[in-house]
């Protein structure tokens, strides 16, 4: 596999998940999900999410085959890097420290990173399945 094609493949993955993380967020603030009080619930739904697809595809990637590789740069390295939002998880964990103080802060960090634990190791556990 050439370094153009490795490119290629984090660039369309990347692009899908960027794409898909801006719909998640329309589609949150559309139907009112998108905070609650000073807690971002899009980004930590995208980010459990992400974890969870990211602890699937990587099980299912370490088995091998002909085409791990590729799956593994276009899903895990491109989509789901352009997908989850840990970028925006920081940058919201200092506004929610503004606006709401630590507690809420200390809420937020804790219910983010203990579902996306979770999550990936949910991930994980359901593709034993297949």
């Amino acid at each position: 596999m050439t370094l153009v094609y490795e490119f290629i493949l984090v660039g369309v993955g990347g692009a899908l998940g960027a794409m898909c993380r801006f719909v998640a967020s329309k589609l949150a603030s559309t139907i009112g999900f998108a905070v609650i009080g000073a807690i971002p619930l899009a980004t930590m739904a995208v980010n459990v999410v992400g974890c969870f697809l990211a602890g699937f595809v990587f099980s299912m990637v370490s088995r091998g085959g002909a085409l791990a590789e590729e799956v593994r740069l276009l899903c895990i390295v491109g989509f789901l890097g352009g997908f989850t939002t840990f970028s925006a998880f920081s940058l919201e964990t200092i506004l929610v420290m503004r606006e709401a103080g630590g507690w809420s802060c200390l809420l937020f960090v804790s219910a983010t990173v203990m579902s996306a634990l979770l999550a990936a190791a949910a991930g994980r556990l359901v593709a034993g399945y297949f």
